[in-house]
């Protein structure tokens, strides 16, 4: 979907959508959010010739102006945040990928976003925190939050337990006019999961057909492993046409629901993620480059978004809490709606 078009239609659902339930009272880990997979990755250029192919295969978003901003347009509400401190210079990175685009600005169109939206939460999970021999990561970034005098969540525990309105609570930034941003970077205590998120990766699930070389599901043992194809003896050319579009949503379905059964508390951190995104395996980019295709173009082509809101649409998911996407300003609007109108009915079952 164009961004223009993503924005006009995300600001005819939220009127649509306004709090006519009060959503405070739903416990965090109960709330329906969408959760953008390594979000600066969307800083990165694939114009450059040199470094397209990498950057193919790094790049999970689109910021279409260059913000982080772009995606909270798009219906992102949490940020998986990867910050670098290399060479005197504090950015972020996906993998070995430096991305050259400074926390400071990060956080500026953040904040100015979510001051211009007060009643929203926005929920950064900073974590994989490198650093060379110039400082210390952690330390730069603690440093940038308190500039804006935000707090960050240093121990996954104080989130136990905590409904909506607690974390906006925390969220709050007195007299910055910051609005509700909360990052979350455990430091101390319980610092599990992906900064007190379960992350629930399954590298089978993968949009070009490939296989876990770890874990078979012919393997009594791992009976949880999805089938995919072997990549012996293959004809790339025909790869859709050995494992068909309805077979890769299938996989993807059946990883959903079981997330999604499993409901909250999972694992010693106090959220979880559905992640609604082909994971990326050597295999499978590999196989990806020989089709010319990309993370962004593998969602936009899937159309994995789309599907994903029609089945929270349909009820079908029991207990939600992230859902973590690719490419969000495509279906971004629609999921976030969906995502509004699942909390309304567990905020009006709570009355």
């Amino acid at each position: 979907m164009h961004f223009k078009t993503a924005f006009l239609t995300l600001l005819f659902l939220s009127a649509l959508s306004q709090a006519t339930f009060d959503h405070d009272q739903i416990p965090l880990d109960e709330y329906g959010m969408i959760m953008v997979h390594d979000a600066a990755s969307g800083y990165l250029d694939t114009n450059n010739i040199v470094t397209k192919e990498v950057y193919d295969w790094t790049r999970t978003q689109d910021m279409p102006t260059h913000s982080a901003a772009d995606l909270l347009f798009c219906g992102a509400r949490s940020f998986d945040w990867r910050p670098s401190y290399k060479e005197s210079k504090l950015q972020a990175h996906h993998g070995d990928v430096t991305i050259e685009h400074t926390f400071s600005d990060t956080l500026d169109e953040i904040t100015f976003w979510a001051a211009a939206n007060p009643t929203e939460l926005v929920i950064m999970h900073i974590w994989d925190c490198v650093s060379d021999d110039s400082g210390d990561c952690t330390t730069e970034v603690l440093k940038e939050l308190s500039f804006r005098n935000l707090t960050a969540i240093d121990d996954c525990n104080k989130l136990n337990g905590i409904t909506v309105g607690e974390a906006k609570a925390l969220a709050q930034a007195p007299s910055s006019g910051l609005g509700l941003v909360l990052p979350i970077m455990p430091t101390t205590g319980n610092t599990g999961g992906q900064a007190c998120s379960a992350e629930n990766y399954d590298e089978s699930i993968a949009c070009w057909g490939t296989k876990s070389f770890t874990k078979s599901s012919s393997d009594p043992a791992n009976p949880d492993v999805f089938d995919c194809i072997e990549l012996e003896n293959i004809n790339v050319d025909a790869l859709y046409k050995d494992l068909s579009v309805e077979e890769k949503n299938g996989l993807m379905t059946t990883y959903m629901d079981k997330v999604s059964q499993a409901g909250p508390s999972q694992g010693s951190v106090p959220m979880y993620q559905i992640q609604a995104l082909w994971e990326e395996s050597v295999a499978s980019v590999v196989i990806g480059e020989l089709h010319l295709s990309s993370l962004i173009e593998d969602e936009a082509k899937s159309k994995l978004n789309a599907l994903t809101a029609s089945y929270v649409n349909a009820d079908r998911f029991p207990n939600l809490n992230y859902i973590e996407v690719n490419n969000v300003c495509d279906g971004g609007p629609e999921l976030l709606a969906a995502l509004s109108a699942f909390n309304d009915k567990h905020a009006s079952a709570r009355k």
